[in-house]
């Protein structure tokens, strides 16, 4: 509180970030606790820049229209290699912990490119040191909850992007992390579920061109009612090309992590999948259940897949087709 209460004093442009990292923990935590600062500091849209990568500037516009995109400012290459070092330097922690030479530069280059003079920044270092004490078990959500607004995310407009996609689909994004690691059984799974949705539904393929991080997307099945969309992505973009897509979409499906928090967030009906819930923190999930539960605009799912086979049979089904080895493109 008192930081914010500092900065609130000073006339002086705010930078907000730089983010880098993972879209669940930026969602799910960093803009409702800058949404909670703002408010509580009386901080003006005017003076914040927030500075995140690949277009995620849709999520913050409640928070200011002002926003300055990394990839911008490196290429898509140099800042993945940056960024793994910057991890490298804290010890394997992805997590905002610090503030990096990498911050530091990033900042300088916002500051610059933008024509200021001097600057404070506002760095998501500040609320992971606030909230690792919920993180570590020591106190309740409830710390998450008084240092955080939770709001939905307004649906963005197709506009030209219509032209590209089917009248009416659902939304899926496969990829690989430690909660869906990329071995044989995942990926026949995958592949099932989406030969088995493509039988009553299009599917648009939420693939991105580019690789940002560590997590690859899964490869796409072939199936006429199967739609991908990488040719429609920039770096700079493809956040919130993939926001747009999933804000029209009737539902979504995909890992269990940052994108199907998004979906929810934008009022969409989500069912996301894991095989390893030892790799990830069930208070993520028990705190995206109680914030979506409270919007009341979406169903959030996740379900782990030894579990898809009970809930197949509960509902009268046996199993899902059987993909054949040469339906599956790149693997």
């Amino acid at each position: 509180k008192e930081m914010t209460t500092r900065l609130a004093r000073q006339d002086r442009p705010i930078i907000v970030g730089p983010w880098m990292t993972e879209t669940g923990f930026e969602l799910l935590y960093w803009i409702p606790f800058l949404t909670w600062a703002k408010a509580y500091g009386s901080l003006h849209e005017d003076q914040l820049i927030v500075v995140s990568r690949g277009g995620a500037a849709p999520w913050y516009r409640h928070i200011t229209s002002n926003y300055h995109d990394i990839l911008s400012l490196y290429s898509t290459d140099e800042f993945r290699t940056r960024n793994e070092s910057r991890v490298q330097r804290q010890q394997g922690r992805l997590k905002h912990v610090d503030v990096s030479d990498f911050d530091n530069e990033i900042v300088e280059r916002v500051r610059h490119a933008r024509g200021l003079d001097k600057v404070r920044t506002l760095h998501p270092s500040l609320m992971y040191n606030l909230f690792k004490l919920f993180w570590r078990q020591n106190v309740p959500m409830t710390l998450v909850e008084a240092f955080s607004v939770f709001r939905p995310l307004p649906k963005l407009p197709l506009g030209a992007l219509a032209a590209h996609l089917p009248r009416e689909y659902v939304a899926a994004k496969f990829y690989a992390s430690s909660a869906l690691p990329d071995n044989a059984r995942n990926r026949a799974f995958i592949a099932s579920t989406l030969a088995e949705l493509t039988r009553t539904s299009d599917v648009v393929l939420l693939n991105t061109p580019d690789r940002y991080d560590e997590h690859a997307d899964f490869a796409a099945v072939r199936h006429d009612r199967l739609h991908t969309v990488e040719h429609l992505m920039t770096p700079e973009t493809n956040l919130e090309v993939q926001t747009r897509i999933i804000g029209g979409a009737r539902a979504f499906t995909g890992t269990y992590g940052g994108f199907s928090y998004l979906a929810p967030f934008l009022g969409i009906d989500t069912v996301s999948f894991y095989s390893n819930p030892s790799a990830f923190r069930f208070d993520h999930m028990e705190l995206a259940h109680r914030v979506f539960a409270s919007f009341k605009r979406a169903s959030f799912v996740p379900l782990d897949l030894k579990d898809v086979d009970v809930i197949r049979l509960g509902l009268g089904r046996t199993e899902a087709r059987q993909v054949e080895p040469s339906e599956v493109v790149g693997r």
